[in-house]
């Protein structure tokens, strides 16, 4: 697996009563490695940046282990890292 298959980036909006804004301080974050976990289930990527965002889009274009290609785009937040 290949950090360069993960784009990830993050960004700011102003909360509106119409919801939200154009994005701002867009950043893409570096994806130093990725690796699968123990039983091959969950993919792990050390993201060396990664600090708590409301806005944030990962893509990847990866195979499966049976070789299927999946390529996926991913909107979340996060709240907070480890024990914050």
């Amino acid at each position: 697996l290949a950090p360069e298959s993960f784009a990830i980036s993050r960004w700011k909006i102003n909360r509106t009563a119409n919801y939200g804004s154009e994005h701002f301080d867009t950043e893409q974050l570096e994806v130093a490695s990725v690796v699968w976990d123990a039983e091959r289930r969950e993919l792990v990527l050390d993201i060396p940046a990664l600090q708590p965002t409301w806005c944030m889009e990962i893509q990847f274009d990866v195979r499966s282990l049976d070789g299927m290609p999946i390529h996926r785009t991913i909107h979340n937040t996060i709240h907070s890292l480890g024990s914050e």
